[in-house]
């Protein structure tokens, strides 16, 4: 559950679904993950309140290891990260492509 993990943010509803996408705040991380420690802070939540998927994260992304934010641009969903704006697959988390920002 969410709630476990850290402080949720952000929920989107997924459409055709009883799904919800689930943003962490970074700055609220569960006990022992470090602010230099991965965390995959966005996850899909199904009806009954399992996770489905965690969201795949950038290597290259270094500094918070995390997203700052989700949404959905059309039936894409765009996550940002501290320099990049991320397209995740919201069926699997993975991560379909990315454009560096700064």
């Amino acid at each position: 559950m969410p709630g476990d993990e850290g402080v949720v943010m952000r929920e989107l509803p997924v459409p055709g679904s009883e799904d919800v996408i689930v943003l962490l705040d970074p700055k609220h991380r569960p006990e022992g993950v470090e602010s230099w420690h991965p965390f995959a802070n966005i996850m899909r939540i199904g009806r009954s309140g399992e996770v489905l998927w965690r969201c795949a994260l950038l290597p290259q992304e270094t500094a918070w290891k995390c997203y700052l934010g989700v949404e959905w641009q059309g039936d894409e969903l765009i996550a940002q990260a501290p320099s990049y704006r991320v397209t995740l697959d919201p069926t699997s988390g993975t991560i379909i492509g990315s454009v560096f920002t700064k």
